[in-house]
């Protein structure tokens, strides 16, 4: 997905400009305490002319990324996360520092903050189910907090429900846990992996959790608490969001008068794929 040039005053930016815009949409500190957002590999004084936004910073996306003439990689997900202790360019993630710093491209993340924030991950998928009536699934510092829940227009079969989730996302493989039966209206939503937030869900009055990497206990507790869930993957419940959280970063950053160009990694692909 190619958002074109954005129309300015000849400006280019530096990648603490658009760090700024991006800290005004999805602040630091809506993010989990174990999360680590923000610039992760780079020089915050470095112009920018091309931004690609990914999913994830794998070697694979940074090398579309230099291919594309990017100067800065946005990604949902870190690239490291507090644990890590080492960095070896011949393993991930050393590799992908490594390449960047020689091909001096900066990789920064919007992980949980940009979950949180409205517009975020969450609020996205709640608008894409055309939910009513959105609030937070789980209360936190952000407007949107962890996860949304609203109601659709008028009740609905889990059977048209579940084949209009394929729609959005664009996916025929869904994992689902049938819990009561009976039409679905109000529904919870939790990008990427959400199945330990079957209890709220459920204390919240939802008749179906929509989210990625159900485990194999989270299913048994929501099944015992009459929950239907249906885990549509991780990557592709945040990969659609981020689709469409694209052009409103565009529109952002196209406020300041930039002239950059602004686009999608469209070939990365899931790392888990249904064999049939």
């Amino acid at each position: 997905m190619h958002l074109g040039a954005l129309d300015g005053h000849g400006m280019k930016p530096r990648v603490k400009d658009i760090l700024h815009v991006l800290e005004a949409m999805a602040p630091s500190s809506l993010a989990a305490p174990w999360d680590n957002p923000g610039l992760q590999v780079g020089d915050r004084d470095q112009e920018v002319a091309v931004v690609q936004l990914a999913l994830d910073p794998t070697p694979e996306v940074l090398a579309r990324a230099i291919a594309r003439g990017a100067q800065l990689l946005l990604c949902h997900h870190p690239l490291i996360f507090p644990h890590v202790q080492h960095l070896d360019a011949g393993t991930f993630p050393g590799m992908v520092v490594a390449t960047a710093v020689r091909a001096e491209v900066s990789i920064a993340a919007a992980h949980t903050n940009l979950d949180a924030a409205a517009p975020g991950i969450n609020t996205i998928l709640a608008g894409l189910l055309a939910l009513e009536n959105v609030e937070a699934l789980e209360a936190g510092s952000g407007e949107a907090g962890i996860g949304c829940i609203g109601d659709l227009a008028a009740p609905m079969p889990l059977s048209a429900l579940l084949r209009r989730i394929r729609e959005v996302f664009r996916t025929a493989a869904l994992r689902v846990v049938h819990g009561a039966e009976r039409p679905i209206q109000r529904i919870a939503v939790v990008g990427g992996s959400g199945g330990s937030l079957a209890a709220p869900a459920a204390a919240q009055g939802a008749e179906l959790l929509l989210t990625g990497d159900v485990t194999h206990h989270q299913a048994l507790a929501a099944r015992t608490l009459g929950l239907t869930v249906v885990d549509a993957g991780h990557f592709e419940t945040e990969r659609i969001a981020l689709e469409h959280f694209a052009p409103l970063f565009a529109a952002a950053l196209k406020e300041r008068g930039w002239q950059l160009v602004v686009t999608v990694d469209l070939e990365e692909q899931a790392p888990v794929t249904v064999v049939t």
